[in-house]
């Protein structure tokens, strides 16, 4: 069992070891904010639904295999005290004010009631602290030949998932006036009590979690199925977790889930696409075959043209990178400094190619 620190209406969970005091850099931290709820005396059910979405995305962390992520911390954490996000400058905002775990992402949203159901729309908020952080502007770098370096990031810092239907077998556990129920076991019968908003949890199963309350009872949570459907929320932001520990074998475990889901927004499938790329391109692999796919889904998206460009950088094809340019050229501002080094790095390329071939003669 893990020895966890637990502040008021906190939970915190870790794979691997989690040292005491603020977070590192050696840490990803998720954030699942309190999630608004649409009208009045929902308030209860939106706190609830976001606790198990929080315990969703906790049991898709695992210590990574890497050489280069095993020793990154990953850490999920949720409260219940604070005003709920309702934009995502506001989620930035939440997120850049908790100086304690110093959250790479946030997820927040908001919960309504839509003819006889109800309905959960959820966001995801990547936030920049450092560029040379996780979550910075240096996912993928690669080095020119004249020493510097060519980088790109994070596709898409602001994602808005496919609204959650809450499906009728959850709603009881959800809309109950008891609040999440505390079982004896993950198969074990009811004891009559409630979670609440303060605990801590240490082991998760495929349907269950197991939590420690108040005077260290222990318990367990059922996590219901928020949706008759499975939905890209919980395999996005559990593969984004494992991108930015450099757990590239898991990544891309969770992201061909989601390209693979027919429900999810073409901009999240375009998104989970360049992280295929990235994945396969820092595991030694080709990551033509996703960088294509993702320019088939959306071909003036400036985030694609940049991974298309660092694939031809990869490959050595100096033509195909020229054909690039030119045609990327109305996606950017004339001073762009991205654009404007991968020009400079043609333009080098090119007089070097002359200045050789004059040698020759």
């Amino acid at each position: 069992m893990r020895k966890l620190a637990r502040p008021l209406t906190w939970v915190l969970l870790c794979a691997g070891l989690l040292a005491a005091g603020a977070a590192s850099s050696q840490e990803v931290n998720l954030a699942v904010a309190p999630f608004a709820a649409g009208s009045a005396g929902n308030e209860a059910l939106a706190r609830r639904t976001s606790a198990i979405l929080m315990l969703q995305i906790w049991q898709t962390l695992r210590v990574p295999p890497t050489q280069e992520g095993a020793q990154v911390k990953g850490r999920v954490t949720w409260e219940s005290s604070s005003s709920a996000p309702m934009s995502f400058s506001q989620a930035q905002a939440y997120g850049a004010a908790a100086k304690d775990s110093e959250p790479a992402m946030v997820l927040w949203g908001r919960t309504w009631r839509y003819g006889t159901g109800i309905v959960v729309e959820p966001f995801l908020s990547i936030l920049v602290r450092n560029p040379a952080a996780p979550a910075g502007a240096k996912l993928w770098t690669l080095k020119l030949p004249s020493g510097e370096t060519l980088s790109v990031g994070i596709p898409r810092r602001q994602v808005e998932f496919e609204p959650i239907i809450l499906s009728a077998q959850s709603l009881p556990e959800l809309t109950g006036a008891s609040g999440l129920e505390r079982y004896a076991s993950a198969t074990g019968t009811r004891t009559r009590a409630v979670v609440g908003d303060d605990f801590r949890v240490f082991e998760a199963g495929p349907e269950a979690a197991k939590v420690i309350l108040r005077k260290d009872r222990e318990g367990a949570v059922r996590l219901p199925s928020l949706s008759q459907e499975h939905g890209e929320l919980v395999d996005f932001s559990g593969g984004l977790m494992r991108i930015l520990r450099s757990d590239w074998p898991g990544a891309q475990q969770l992201f061909e889930r989601v390209v693979k889901n027919e429900h999810a927004p073409s901009a999240i499938k375009v998104d989970s696409y360049l992280y295929l790329a990235l994945a396969a391109a820092k595991s030694n692999a080709d990551p033509s075959p996703w960088i294509s796919k993702a320019y088939e889904l959306d071909p003036y998206s400036r985030a694609v043209f940049q991974y298309l460009c660092m694939n031809q950088l990869l490959h050595g094809r100096k033509d195909t990178l020229a054909q690039l340019l030119t045609a990327g050229r109305p996606l950017y501002a004339q001073d762009d400094p991205w654009f404007r080094k991968v020009g400079v790095y043609l333009t080098e390329s090119r007089q070097d190619s002359t200045a050789s071939s004059r040698r020759a003669r």
